[in-house]
């Protein structure tokens, strides 16, 4: 099967999520990440990402009597591995 190379390429990706922990003093943590220089080929991709968020903490809680508006930051490298060829609509 033929595949159009000009669909891969340098990308810009961006993601949201909003996580929540079964147990501890943590309610939720809302994260934001852009990874601005992201290379796809047809079965992987990888790249930097930069991230940030609030920490919500449960009310009462040590933590939160001790901090207010905590938040979190993050950077890495980023790697995703496609098992199988991906299409493309265009």
């Amino acid at each position: 099967m033929s595949h159009d190379k000009r669909a891969y390429g340098w990308q810009v990706q961006l993601d949201g999520v909003y996580s929540i922990p079964f147990s501890g003093d943590i309610a939720g943590i809302a994260l934001l990440s852009i990874a601005p220089f992201c290379l796809e080929t047809e079965y992987e991709s990888w790249g930097l990402y930069l991230g940030g968020g609030t920490v919500d903490l449960k009310s009462g809680s040590l933590p939160d009597r001790a901090a207010k508006d905590t938040w979190t930051m993050a950077v890495g490298l980023v790697y995703r591995r496609y098992p199988f060829f991906r299409l493309h609509n265009g």
